[in-house]
């Protein structure tokens, strides 16, 4: 276990199963209310989520909550290459997988957030192990298994990624994966560029090849989660992400007294450009959940247009 004491964060990062888990905890005086569990996306790790909780408005949740960032096989920053004996897990097996993770760590009752793979992973843990989670966030879910034409692009990419490392054509897929095509005129290149130099800079593209492999073969969750999907969900997506329609048709086979899905407009990836507006939302769901009675709302005027669907989050 390594430790990393800061003035205002104590990070512990362990090894746990296939996992490197690292727990992040404020030091502050104030009790925490419960417990987090973040899993990331493609591409990205554990500083993708540090970076999230470091926006203005969603820091508050470090006062309250101790955040676990779970990083899939191989993704971490500077990571060696995986064997090519180890035998990269699927999407459900990870989440088989994650349950001995949350028990190494006496969980339950925990509010879970994911982004896109992350975010499948996470649904099927929460069938898995639904006396585990109180309520999940899912930032563009792909509930369905892959079509042929994200398949045939995934295909390249993973081969490039494997054999070449961060070519032309991985770097166009994972920019199409994050930030779409649908052709945002504000989208800030700055951040897309500054996304691609984390990855070159940070990750194996061979282990990375084999994370995209598994989502590429990511089977259809939409058949499970009517019956099996138990705990609060809430989804958000951008009124321009690629995965917008799988977002609204993985909120459509769900429970409605239990479930939520809010579209962030003029935005392609809200995750990066508008961290705040997902915190508010997971906000709603802890309070849906019974927590967070103390944590802070953001005014409709520095909120901005997010549209709703009738959902628990207006119950609260």
């Amino acid at each position: 276990m390594s430790v990393d004491q800061g003035d205002d964060f104590t990070l512990k990062t362990e090894v746990v199963g296939d996992f490197r888990v690292t727990v992040q905890e404020k030091n502050t005086s104030s009790k925490k209310i419960g417990s987090m569990v973040t899993i990331h996306d493609i591409g990205l790790n554990k500083q993708s989520f540090q970076d999230f909780f470091q926006s203005e408005y969603n820091v508050q949740f470090l006062e309250k909550l101790i955040v676990y960032h779970i990083e899939v096989p191989g993704q971490h920053k500077d990571a060696e290459q995986l064997s090519s004996d180890f035998k990269f897990p699927s999407l459900s097996k990870m989440a088989t997988k994650l349950v001995p993770v949350l028990d190494h760590f006496n969980l339950s009752d925990v509010i879970g957030i994911g982004v896109g793979a992350g975010a499948v992973i996470l649904i099927h843990s929460a069938i898995i192990a639904p006396q585990k989670f109180l309520g999940i966030t899912v930032i563009d879910p792909a509930g369905k298994s892959v079509g042929f034409k994200e398949w045939g692009e995934q295909k390249l990419a993973t081969y490039s990624l494997e054999k070449k490392g961060f070519t032309s054509s991985a770097e166009k897929f994972l920019i199409w994966h994050l930030f779409g095509t649908k052709g945002k005129k504000n989208i800030s290149m700055e951040l897309v560029d500054q996304c691609i130099k984390d990855m070159v800079a940070n990750q194996n593209p061979y282990n990375l090849s084999q994370y995209v492999k598994a989502y590429m073969n990511r089977s259809d969750v939409m058949k499970e989660v009517q019956d099996k999907l138990k705990c609060q969900v809430l989804i958000i997506t951008s009124a321009f992400s690629p995965y917008k329609d799988e977002a609204y048709a993985f909120h459509a086979q769900l429970d409605r007294k239990k479930s939520s899905i809010i579209e962030s407009f003029e935005t392609i990836n809200a995750f990066f450009e508008d961290p705040g507006k997902c915190g508010e939302g997971m906000l709603l769901l802890m309070q849906g959940c019974g927590l967070a009675p103390t944590l802070k709302t953001r005014t409709a005027s520095r909120a901005g247009p997010v549209h709703r669907t009738a959902s628990m989050c207006e119950d609260v």
